[in-house]
């Protein structure tokens, strides 16, 4: 901590790049977890059977009046009626007097002829997510245990802010579901994506630049500030100094903080925020998975913990050794003349030998952090994972989750998150 607060005099100055380098990172991993959530418009896409649309106005209804609707499938489609398969309590749909496993066959009396199949489902989906603040709409129901259709009044509340945008770019895109139509859906996302992904990269660019630019600076300030001083030190310092010691601290040293400073700027700072919009995403689509994904989240902080330390004293003992070995070839080099003259080579070899070796076995022990650190946080992720799956399909099964395509996308978003967690973490 104290030498973080030495060299952090030299950084801060530099705050108006630290600004920009934060925002770059924010801005990445904004477009970076936006891009994996649109796997799953995609997937309703290219796997669905109710459309962008129908899915974006079906999230709404839901939102809105506190209903869940059924998802239509190609195996066993329920014609054009929006069947209800959850209620939340004290909810709008709930006041209504609506209950689960009701038919929605009408809104506002639009049939035609009296044919509950005139009414396209799209269209009824669309006529409540669209409905103006506080609006009275009368539906007509068929109820299981009633052979008559029933008349009910929904009161649709305030319209949320985020509907009138949301319509504005869904009508860029085809509504009915043709595979034509489709095509020019996935190219319109496609396109999408690869903007995104170009101001994302920009942005990862400015990062690593700006990032870069304040460590070469910072160190480029910390070497001559050593040198400065190293050279107002008194002679009797360098009595019991070795000259090869501060050699070692201005040249070898300070590229070990410059390596750090640019990781704590650049991977340390960018991929936390990454795993952080994720999750955040993760939680909107479905908390209740997310939740069990997250019970690996301790076990894998206290392994990035343990690890940490475990390098961290591996990582000062390298340097110690490393220093001693600069410090043993100088010597050596200086007085090779007399190594010669009394034939001092093999004492010479093996004290260089002891040192080599110890520095080795400090590189081997981070090594073998190193290579662990990844293993061990695949089978914690692994683990998690597989409870979510386990949980996923469970209630993909019994209808509590949105749709496959949801819960597939989920998946994907969660283990970028992992991904994201482990770079952390290296």
């Amino acid at each position: 901590m104290t030498q973080f607060k030495r060299i952090f005099k030299y950084v801060w100055p530099q705050w108006p790049d630290i600004i920009l380098v934060v925002v770059s990172a924010l801005i990445i991993a904004t477009f970076l977890s936006m891009s994996f959530v649109s796997i799953i418009p995609l997937l309703k896409l290219m796997m669905g059977n109710e459309g962008i649309h129908g899915w974006i106005e079906r999230k709404i209804s839901s939102e809105r009046y506190g209903m869940n609707f059924s998802v239509p499938d190609k195996i066993n489609e329920q014609s054009n009626n929006l069947l209800v398969v959850r209620l939340k309590e004290n909810s709008l749909a709930e006041k209504a007097g609506l209950n689960i496993n009701d038919a929605m066959i009408d809104i506002n009396e639009m049939r035609a002829n009296g044919d509950i199949n005139d009414i396209p489902r799209g269209k009824l989906i669309e006529t409540l997510a669209k409905a103006d603040s506080n609006t009275n709409l009368a539906l007509i129901v068929k109820r299981a245990d009633n052979d008559n259709d029933l008349t009910l009044t929904l009161n649709s509340g305030k319209k949320p802010f985020y509907v009138d945008p949301v319509e504005k770019i869904l009508s860029l895109l085809p509504r009915a579901p043709t595979p034509e139509n489709k095509t020019k859906a996935v190219a319109f996302f496609i396109i999408g994506l690869s903007i995104i992904t170009v101001f994302r990269c920009i942005a990862k660019f400015m990062q690593e630049y700006i990032s870069q630019k304040i460590v070469q600076r910072s160190i480029n300030h910390l070497r001559e500030d050593t040198f400065a001083h190293a050279l107002r030190m008194p002679a009797g310092f360098f009595v019991t100094e070795r000259p090869s010691d501060t050699v070692s601290r201005i040249i070898r040293d300070s590229n070990v903080m410059g390596r750090a400073i640019k990781l704590i700027l650049g991977k340390a700072l960018r991929e936390p925020l990454n795993v952080l919009f994720m999750l955040a995403w993760a939680f909107w689509i479905d908390w209740k998975l997310t939740l069990i994904f997250m019970f690996g989240a301790p076990f894998v902080l206290w392994v990035v913990v343990v690890f940490g330390k475990k390098m961290k004293r591996a990582s000062k003992k390298s340097l110690i050794a490393g220093s001693q070995m600069l410090a043993k070839l100088q010597e050596a080099m200086i007085g090779l003349r007399v190594v010669k003259v009394y034939n001092r080579h093999d004492y010479e070899n093996e004290k260089f030998k002891s040192i080599n070796e110890r520095f080795l076995k400090q590189s081997l022990k981070m090594s073998k952090i190193d290579a662990a650190t990844t293993p061990v946080m695949e089978v914690l992720g692994m683990m998690a994972g597989a409870g979510a799956i386990i949980a996923g399909a469970y209630w993909v099964n019994y209808g509590k989750i949105d749709s496959p395509e949801a819960f597939f996308g989920l998946l994907i978003l969660l283990g970028a998150a992992a991904e994201s967690a482990r770079k952390t973490s290296d």
